[in-house]
């Protein structure tokens, strides 16, 4: 995080929010999400954890261990503009 955040300061962007993606889903293989068809238990599992990943995800610590990071940042105004 350190790193992104110095990457968007040095192109003059404010991080606004930060949140991450399949943390929890992750307790499932993507090689068994990506079958044709999933198990009724299975599918029924998987939309508990999507739910569980949806309202937890912008919080910590569940922001930071996602799979991958969604970042939302806003140009600097220039100050000094007329």
């Amino acid at each position: 995080m350190s790193e992104l955040r110095r990457l968007l300061r040095a192109e003059g962007l404010d991080l606004l929010r930060v949140w991450g993606i399949h943390s929890i889903t992750n307790v499932l293989p993507s090689t068994v999400l990506h079958r044709p068809r999933l198990g009724q238990p299975l599918a029924a599992a998987y939309r508990i954890l999507c739910r569980a990943d949806r309202a937890l995800c912008a919080r910590w610590p569940a922001a930071r261990l996602g799979n991958s990071l969604v970042l939302l940042g806003r140009k600097r105004s220039d100050e000094g503009r007329t």
